[in-house]
């Protein structure tokens, strides 16, 4: 699972962990220039009705469960993102010009939230169980 980001918003540094409960992320969708600010999943200690985690994975957020929250892919403008390897360790990926982040956008009422678009690693023994897809403008 992605575990923190770094993004720059109006020309400023911003690094954001899933674990604080504050955590937002830059939202671009894609026929717009500007970007929003939008929560980072649901922690399980949180309220709300929209879905536990920080992550979907790529083969289940077309699913019927998750269509009851209107999803909408979206873009997450990052410089890079941190991935936590198989024996917890964490590390940080930079992401070169042109590359971006894919996340879900989901609502409920007037709760929304994003939630970063995984995939499994198809390289033979990787330390990764999910990697977030990386999208090229």
């Amino acid at each position: 699972m992605c575990i923190g980001c770094f993004y720059i918003r109006n020309k400023t540094g911003h690094g954001v962990y899933f674990t604080n409960t504050k955590a937002k992320l830059p939202v671009k969708r894609k026929l717009s220039d500007k970007s929003e600010l939008i929560t980072w999943g649901r922690r399980k200690y949180e309220g709300g009705t929209l879905p536990f985690g920080g992550c979907v994975d790529l083969n289940n957020y077309d699913s019927e469960a998750w269509s009851a929250w209107f999803p909408k892919k979206v873009i997450i403008p990052v410089s890079c993102f941190v991935e936590q390897d198989i024996e917890g360790q964490s590390k940080c990926f930079n992401l070169t010009k042109g590359k971006w982040m894919q996340a879900l956008l989901v609502r409920k009422d007037y709760e929304k939230r994003v939630y970063v678009i995984t995939i499994k690693p198809n390289i033979k023994n990787s330390i990764f169980l999910r990697w977030p897809k990386i999208l090229s403008v």
